[in-house]
Formats: structure tokens, sequence, C-alpha cells
């Protein structure tokens, strides 16, 4: 039986106290940034962003695979020989990959505005990097290692951070800047994993029939969760494309902006999540269902929570970002964003993986991704209505929240309908008081309604609270 106390208390403590620094930095990325460039340099800088987001995913899946097949495991018992072999190859992968690209890219570069051009050359060149990285902190994630994955994982955006606040000072208020910054992060990010963790790149090889056989079977597992992290994005993606491609660069720069705020608050999901996946590969049928529920209803209280966090933001962000505050009213939709993305990663993702149901995870993703695409066409290429578009976004990942979590209650038999319509009526409630009334006047009704939904399931919530205090 696994102490959850003891495994929490272990690896969470190091999860959570890198997201609180990872916080900081963040809160300074979303929030001097925008102040320091204008407009247009900060939607050319989000496009960059938006574009690396794709880059770590041409491995083709075998980075998933060898996670999967090493979540919950030693570091010292995984197959040192075959996962050398493993690296070198994607790293050739990722150099050919590149250099394909590239060519392709600049053969059309007479049909690209210079910036778009530029962004994308650098985007290309993150591709062998963001894979190595991804290479180590994977493996280290996924055998336990969390206090070391934790420390890399916030040592890039360290190193960013005292070169941003670096050029801040000197004024150099060109996206270009900030971009070399990044690259220059990862390099020395990945420089010194490659130093520490040698022992993965540096020694004997396995036989090359080995080696196929192995790197056949991760790429078989890996590829649905690749697809399905793939397919996660896109759901996203799509969205943020057609509005790049239908309206101007502010206008994506300042929905990028209001994004950005709603990822910030997902940061302590993500620092719970990491440590989750081992547990739950360790757990039986009966404890993976007790958790699942007492997790749930405490997220719910917390996504109530959050939200009144909505309306203080909201004032000070007017106030610091003038230029900004024609597209802040945005943020009132994208916030919930925080609850259904919570629960995919805390539960849906972290769940189907344990269980490997990659299968279903990409059903899932791929479905919102047709659904993301059509509401695309409908409402930015149909109607052009950025209003509607904006809407889809949190309409999407919210259907992909809950028919993730309709099949997980399916799966462990446990009725969790009651759940879903609460959640979408608080949804509903915070939208309707952030959109329609003044923010004091819509802070003191959200907050009186907190207040009545907190009460009517205090015992539901003190219960929860127990099962982890007690386990």
């Amino acid at each position: 039986m696994i102490n959850m106390n003891k495994y929490f208390i272990k690896n969470i403590s190091y999860s959570i106290l890198v997201q609180i620094i990872y916080l900081g930095i963040s809160i300074f990325n979303v929030i001097v940034v925008p102040k320091f460039l204008d407009i247009q340099s900060y939607g050319f800088w989000q496009l960059y962003l938006f574009y690396i987001g794709f880059a770590g995913f041409f491995h083709l899946g075998l980075i998933d695979g060898i996670y999967l097949k090493y979540g919950g495991s030693d570091y010292n018992m995984i197959k040192k020989n075959i996962v050398r072999m493993q690296f070198w190859s994607l790293v050739l992968i990722e150099v050919i990959f590149s250099c394909i690209i590239y060519f392709i890219l600049f053969n059309i570069k007479l049909s690209l505005n210079s910036d778009k051009y530029i962004i994308l050359l650098f985007s290309i060149f993150n591709i062998t990097i963001i894979t190595i990285q991804t290479f180590f902190l994977f493996i280290l994630q996924s055998t336990n290692r969390i206090k070391e994955y934790s420390f890399f994982s916030i040592l890039n955006k360290f190193i960013y951070f005292i070169f941003i606040t670096i050029i801040i000072f000197l004024k150099f208020n060109n996206y270009i800047y900030f971009i070399f910054i990044d690259i220059i992060s990862k390099i020395i990010t990945i420089t010194i994993l490659m130093l520490k963790y040698k022992d993965l790149i540096i020694g004997p090889f396995s036989t090359f029939k080995f080696f196929l056989i192995e790197t056949k079977n991760d790429l078989l597992s890996g590829n649905k969760l690749m697809l399905s992290n793939i397919t996660g994005i896109l759901i996203l993606g799509v969205i943020r494309f057609f509005i790049e491609q239908y309206w101007d660069i502010e206008t994506f720069g300042k929905i990028s902006f209001s994004l950005n705020i709603s990822q910030v608050l997902l940061l302590f999901v993500s620092a719970i999540s990491i440590v989750l996946f081992p547990l739950l590969k360790k757990l039986n049928e009966k404890r993976l269902r007790e958790l699942y529920e007492n997790i749930n209803i405490l997220l719910m209280f917390i996504f109530i929570t959050t939200l009144i966090s909505y309306f203080p933001i909201r004032y000070i962000l007017g106030i610091w970002l003038p230029s900004f505050n024609d597209k802040l009213n945005y943020l009132v939709i994208l916030f919930p964003i925080v609850l259904y993305e919570s629960k995919m990663s805390l539960l849906g993702n972290s769940y189907l993986k344990s269980l490997r149901k990659e299968g279903k995870m990409l059903k899932f993703n791929f479905i919102s991704f047709l659904l993301s695409t059509f509401l695309c066409i409908l409402f930015i290429v149909y109607f052009k209505d950025l209003n509607l578009a904006v809407a889809s976004i949190l309409f999407v990942f919210a259907f992909r929240s809950i028919i993730t979590e309709l099949y997980l209650s399916q799966l462990f038999k446990i009725k969790i309908l009651h759940n879903i319509m609460i959640e979408l009526f608080i949804t509903i409630a915070f939208i309707a008081t952030g959109w329609l009334f003044s923010l004091l006047l819509g802070a003191i009704i959200f907050i009186i309604l907190y207040l009545l939904l907190t009460f009517i399931f205090r015992k539901q919530i003190m219960h929860s609270f127990s099962f982890f205090k007690n386990h």
C-alpha cells in the first residue's frame, strides 16, 4: 500500500517550491514584458512561442514511449545501453527534419513577410534543442527523480529571467532579443543536463537488433500519446492560428495575453500532475477510484475560489496595461479554462496514461480538435466574430474535459454528472457576472454565490480534505 502523505510530502514539496519560483517568473513575463514591448512586437513574440509549442513533437512519439515504459521505475534500472542509442538516433532525426524544413522554408520565403520568416527560422532551430531537453526531463520525471526534474525544469526559466531583466534594463525592446535569450537559455540548460546525466548518452550501446525491437515497441506505445498531445495542442492552436490569419498581429497578441493569464494559474496543478503519474502506476483500482473522487471534489472547490481572483486581476491589469484594455474583457471568458484544463492535466491525462488508455486520450483530443476546427470555420471564416471565436476556446476545453470525465466515471462506476452540472452552472454564472456587470458589482454577486455553494457542499469538501489527511 502506498503512503500517499509520505509520497506527496517528499516529491510534491520540490515541485511546489519550483512552481512558486516559476510563478514569479511567469507573472513577470506576463505582466512586465507586454508593458515593455510595443503591441506589435509582443504579438510577434507570442507568435514565436506559439510556433515552438509544436517543435517538441518531431520525435515521432519515441520520447513518449520511453516515458510510458519507465513510468514508476528506478533510474538505475532503465536500459541505458538502449536509451543511449535512442538519444543519438533522435538527435540525428531532428537535425534531418530541421534541414528539410529549412530547405522548404527557403523556397517559399518570398510568400512570407520578413517577421514571420524570421520567427519560423528560429522556431525550426528549436526542434532539436527542445527534443534533447524533453528527453532528459521525461526520464527524470518517469523515474521519480522529482527533485532533479523540478530543478532543471526551472533552470531554463531562471536563466531566461536573468537575461530578460538585463535587456529590459538596457531597453532592447525588440522581440528578436527575446528569441535569442530563449534559445541561449535552452542551450545552457541542455548542456548542463548532458554533462550531469552523461551516463544516458555516453557508454556502450546495445546490439542493433535489440535496439530496433525496443525502439519499435516504444514508438508504437508512444505514438498514441504523441498524437494525443499534438491534437491536444491543436485544439487551442487551430483557433489561435485562425485568429492570427483573420485579424492583425496586435489582436493575436492581446488574445494570447489573456490566455497567458489563465495559464499562469495552472502552474500549481502542473506541479501536482508531475508527481501523480508515477504514483497512479502503483495503485490498485480501488485506490485509483477513491483518489479520483476526492480530487474531483477538491478541484471544484479550488476552482470556485480561484475565480474570485479574476476581479482584482482584471482591475489591476486595466490600470497597468491600458493598451490591452479593449481585449481584457475576454479574460472573463478564458478564466474558467483553469477548471477544465486542471481536470484534464491532473485527472484526465494522468489517469488515462496510468491505465494505458492512450487510445482513448487520442480519441477525445481528436474529437475536440475536429470540433475546434468546425467552430473556427463557422465563427471566424463565416461570421468573422471575434467574441464567438474566443468563446469557442472555453467551449471546446469544457467539452473535452466533460467527455473524459464521463468515460472515467463509467470505468470506475461512479456518479459524476451532478458535479459536471454544478461546474457548468458556476462557469456560466461567473461569465455572466463578469460580462454584464461592473467589476465591483460582479465581484459582490459572485462572492455571495461562492459562499452559498461552499455551504451547500461543505460536507463533501471536508470529507475530501479528511481523505488526504488520513492517507
